[in-house]
């Protein structure tokens, strides 16, 4: 989106919600001019289909579920960035100690198991890097 669409649609949204305050103002201060309430009616409508015309310009454009639903609630969607950002830190931060912590079981049983079956060890060793041998051996042949 370039600038000039951008300024376009936010000035269309502020003129939007300029309406829709002064709508609401005239509602809760309603005295029976339905004349009144008409003209800001179709002035909100007026402005919504200016908006809705602009919806290009914001075309695709992702946002977050959790920061829509922190905007209905009411909330700032800069807090709400904020709070994904340091969940999604925390829980790679958890998944990063697991990984660790499965390695360190792998090596640990890897080594438990070379001490109590050494010749399964050693014949499981060479399987091991046999493949790794071949796939060396393979990629050196190629030109």
């Amino acid at each position: 989106m370039d600038s000039k669409q951008q300024k376009a649609l936010l000035q269309s949204l502020r003129a939007s919600l300029l309406k829709v305050q002064e709508l609401e103002q005239t509602v809760g201060n309603f005295s029976g001019d339905q004349q009144l309430l008409d003209v800001q009616l179709n002035n909100l409508i007026a402005s919504l289909k200016d908006l809705q015309s602009k919806q290009g310009a914001c075309s695709g454009t992702e946002v977050p579920i959790d920061v829509l639903r922190a905007l209905d609630a009411g909330g700032n969607p800069d807090i709400a960035t904020l709070d994904l950002f340091t969940q999604s830190l925390q829980e790679n931060q958890a998944t990063k100690g697991k990984i660790q912590a499965l390695c360190q079981l792998r090596d640990n049983l890897s080594k438990e198991a070379q001490e109590a079956y050494p010749d399964v060890s050693s014949s499981y060793q060479a399987l091991k890097a046999a493949p790794a041998q071949t796939e060396q051996k393979s990629s050196d042949s190629k030109p």
